[in-house]
């Protein structure tokens, strides 16, 4: 790969397609994935072009997000010069990575792990408390009901059919998500960002029970 131009690209594709998300998952997320990913790879390994350019790409396909009905990432493709073995090293790691496909046994690469680690952290810290109201908003959800509990979610079917609060939101994915980091470097991250949401939880619901 043209290394450097491509990655260029990327950004640009990334920008002109989420720039005006209001979900969480805009230019922004994607460019801090980016940023993680590329730290997590300084201590792990694995090839970092392969990396960069599936964390710039991860989110272009994404169904909670899309509208059209052509694939972004195969117009990607198609505008750029990459080699087939790349685009398939990328296509695998951009399908493996998001939490709905946890709920299945599956051997990922390093370079996957390294990306589902970097997306993962910002989902979690205080980035992702901001991140998870507003996608919340988005869809409409309840931001909390003391009477409405978790759902124990088991299936990526489940998953993508729940409809909770967004504060449940935590307890269905969030809070999860350290444990299910691959890499020693993202845990270290990891465990700091979810301590945030433990603290963050516990002024909401002080907040939320005041009496005078």
């Amino acid at each position: 790969m043209r290394n450097k131009q491509i990655l260029t690209e990327a950004e640009h594709f990334v920008y002109d397609l989420l720039k005006d998300d209001a979900s969480g998952h805009d230019y922004y997320h994607v460019k801090r994935v980016v940023e993680l990913a590329k730290h997590i790879q300084k201590n792990e390994g694995g090839t970092k072009e392969i990396i960069l350019l599936a964390a710039w790409l991860h989110d272009v396909d994404d169904y909670k997000l899309k509208t059209e009905s052509h694939s972004n990432l195969d117009l990607f493709f198609e505008q750029n010069d990459i080699e087939t073995i790349d685009k398939q090293r990328i296509m695998e790691i951009i399908q493996s990575i998001s939490f709905h496909k946890s709920f299945e046994a599956k051997t990922l690469s390093l370079e996957a792990k390294i990306v589902q680690d970097a997306d993962r952290l910002d989902a979690i810290g205080a980035i992702g408390i901001a991140r998870t109201f507003a996608f919340g908003g988005t869809k409409g959800n309840i931001m909390y009901h003391p009477d409405i509990k978790p759902n124990t979610i088991t299936t990526e079917e489940q998953y993508k059919k729940n409809k909770s609060t967004t504060v449940n939101h935590f307890y269905e994915k969030l809070l999860l998500l350290r444990g299910k980091l691959n890499t020693e470097t993202a845990q270290k991250i990891g465990q700091k960002r979810h301590d945030v949401m433990l603290k963050f939880l516990d002024e909401f619901y002080e907040e939320w029970n005041f009496t005078a």
